[in-house]
Parts: structure tokens; sequence; C-alpha cells
């Protein structure tokens, strides 16, 4: 407890920070669909659960609230000169709770985004599979847009 003592407050939010960070949230690294074009029969490797991204979303909103919270109480308070005291650390850790949340909210938009075209491709797979067309379509490359017109020779 001696070493959190002789932290200044800078140097404890960034231990605070680090700490954070290495308990990144999980929805940043989830497995994407392949690109197309996607064979019908080809086995397509992509996370579908939505755990992550739930996971990350509950601890976005819980940092982001305590976070607020640690500011709001503590704004007002001072202390004696430039010490490491309750208050101050408390609107520091306030902080880094926040910019944890949205670093979470940003992960677990993601992780949602990456479960649900992993899921439409699946069930674009298993639709051509059943002979729907239209899903078939789906699993091919976009069709390059038109070319514009041609300046003729001068």
């Amino acid at each position: 407890m001696a070493t959190i003592q002789h932290l200044s407050s800078g140097g404890f939010g960034a231990l605070l920070a680090l700490l954070l960070a290495l308990q990144a949230a999980c929805s940043l690294v989830m497995r994407g669909p392949p690109e197309r074009p996607i064979a019908v029969d080809q086995e397509v490797c992509c996370e579908s659960t939505l755990a992550p991204p739930s996971l990350d979303a509950g601890v976005a909103a819980s940092a982001i609230a305590l976070g607020l919270s640690l500011v709001i109480a503590n704004a007002g308070e001072t202390c004696a000169g430039e010490e490491f005291c309750g208050p101050k650390m408390k609107v520091d850790v306030g902080g880094i709770l926040i910019a944890s949340g949205i670093l979470y909210g940003f992960s677990s938009a993601h992780g949602f985004n990456t479960a649900k075209r992993c899921r439409e491709v699946i069930d674009s797979q298993v639709a051509c599979r059943e002979g729907d067309v239209a899903a078939c379509l789906k699993l091919q490359p976009d069709p390059a847009p038109p070319a514009g017109p041609t300046q003729p020779d001068q």
C-alpha cells in the first residue's frame, strides 16, 4: 500500500488505465465472416454468438455510470495544495472509467455488427442450399459499378 501512496494522481491513473487495458474488450477480436465470394459448401468460421458484445455492453454501461457518479460527486471537492488526495483521485478514476466505458461501448458495437454479418452469411448459405436464388446472390461479390461515359480521343 505504501507504493500507491507515493504515486502521483497521474501515475495512479496511468496504472489503472494499464490494468483496464489488459482486460481488453473481447468483441474487438471477434472473427468476422470471410470476404465474398463465398461458396455454398464453404465452411464459414466466424463468431455469431452475442455473449462477448453483451458482456462488453454491460461493462461499458457500468463503467460509464460509476465514472459519472465519481466525477459528479467529487468534482467540487478540493484538496490542500497539490497533494494526492481522495476527491482528486476519485475524479481521475471516474474519468478513466468513463474513457474505458466508451472503449467497451465501441467494442460492443463492433461485436454486435460482426455477429450480425456472420449470421447473415450462414443464413444465406443455408437458404442458398435450399434453392433460394436471392440468398445465393448475397454470397457473390458485388457487381462492379458501370463505367462512366468515355471521352472521345482528340
